[in-house]
Formats: C-alpha cells, structure tokens, sequence
C-alpha cells in the first residue's frame, strides 16, 4: 500500500462535504470503547486521523481529555470548529508517522476510519511506545457488508460497467478482509496481543443528492478521473430516484481493541 498524497490526502479537498455525509458511530460502540478500558476525565486520550471529529465529539461529550492528530489542513480546521465547546480537546495538524510525543503518555491510542493509512510499520511500534502499559489501542470502522435489493443491485451493475476496479473489490474488501488485514498486521507488528473484536450493525439512509456527496468522500472514488466519477454518480443518482429517491446503507461499526504486550 501507498501512504503518500496519492490517496490519503484526498479527503481535505472536501473536508465540508466529508463533515456533512459520513456517517458517525452509534452511541453503544462508544458506551463499549469505556466500558472495557475504564476511561474516565483523567485519562489521556490520543485520536489518530480524527477526520473532521467524528468519533471525536462523541468521545469528548463523555468529558475525557483528547489530542487528535489530523493530517489534513482543512479536516483539522473543520475538527476545531466543530469541537470548540470542548476545552479538554486539542486538535493538532500532524503526520502520526512523525508527530511526537512521550513515551508511556497516554491511556488509548484510537482511531476511526483511519489507522488503515498508517504505515503498519511505524503505526503500532508508535502506538505501543505513547501507551502506558495499561492502556489500549482501539481501531474503528464502520464497514460496509453490501446490500440486496433491487435497488443494491442494480447499482452493482452499474460499477461492473462502469467501474469495474471498484465492483471487483467492494464491499467484500470493506468487511471480513479489513479485518483480517488488521489483526494480521497486529501480529505482525509484535506490540499488541491478538485484538478483541465487537460488532455493532446500524444503518442510515440517504437521498440521491446525499449519497452521491458520500461516494465523493470514498478514496477509491476520488481516485476516478472526474469526468469518470460524476457520470458514475449521476447513473447511481439515477437509479436510487426510479427506485423512491432514497437508498438505506448498511453499517457495521467493527471496533478492535487490544493491550500492548
């Protein structure tokens, strides 16, 4: 995998558009994240790849101290904005690979829709040294595992013909495979002991000028030439209006947590 401009970077060119379309977590995903590490106000909480604060703000309602590391100049700008009421949060424009900090200084490591852009290389060994021995490290997604409808599938057909990089790959990539990537890497890495995994499904539900923003934030997306990508969409838009104008979009929200060994 590529860690350079080439994708990752792509999403502070529509950091307002990401900030209004994806979607964020359900409360019981957050309710189980501090239920198993025991966080409370004293802990120090260290968010990789914050986004414009998704996972963010629901952690920061909850009262607990937080640094966010955003690589994106306009996601971190969006990220302050809208975590302004909350003092005990810091939102800091960094690289995670080469931001620094101290040693054994925070409680959880976490990261939502993220973690998959750090280099697993440099990410879990820095993850493993910032942790205090205690603490945790704690990767989120909410992962896509494809629909079945009509509707669904007639949208499948449409990327077999007109984005066949993307059907061969999607969602089958975004739900088992992730997984199993990660906690391959995990082991790999030898910081962390085999993760815990804890599922929560959810869905949410779209117009066709909602979900053609969303597919704008998928990186895979936006790595079709523009002219490629809008016709995509407007043949998406098209069919999620035959079919009521709206399209349910499931979620599951896949939280793997683990302690430093």
């Amino acid at each position: 995998m590529a860690f350079g401009r080439d994708q990752r970077e792509v999403f502070d060119e529509i950091a307002e558009i990401y900030d209004r379309v994806r979607p964020t977590y359900p409360p019981d995903v957050v309710d189980h994240l501090i239920d198993c590490t025991s966080l409370s106000s004293r802990s120090s909480i260290l968010e990789v790849g914050c986004g414009t604060g998704q996972l963010t703000r629901l952690l920061a309602a909850r009262g607990l101290h937080i640094t966010a590391v955003e690589l994106g100049e306009r996601m971190a700008q969006v990220a302050r904005r809208n975590l302004a009421s909350y003092p005990d949060v810091r939102v800091v424009r960094g690289n995670f690979e080469t931001w620094e900090a101290d040693d054994a200084s925070c409680d959880l490591v976490c990261s939502a829709q993220a973690f998959h852009w750090v280099d697993p290389e440099i990410g879990y060994p820095k993850a493993h040294r910032l942790l205090r021995p205690e603490g945790w490290l704690a990767l989120l997604w909410n992962l896509y595992p494809g629909g079945h409808t009509r509707l669904h599938d007639e949208i499948e057909e449409i990327y077999r013909a007109q984005a066949i990089e993307i059907a061969s790959r999607w969602p089958a990539d975004s739900l088992s495979s992730r997984i199993d990537r990660t906690i391959a890497e995990m082991s790999r890495s030898g910081c962390f002991a085999k993760p815990d995994v804890w599922q929560h499904s959810w869905s949410c539900t779209y117009s066709s000028a909602e979900y053609a923003d969303l597919l704008r934030t998928f990186s895979d997306h936006r790595s079709l030439p523009g002219r490629h990508l809008e016709d995509l969409i407007s043949r998406i838009c098209e069919a999620i209006d035959r079919h009521g104008g709206r399209i349910e979009r499931k979620q599951v929200s896949t939280l793997l947590m683990s302690r430093p060994i």
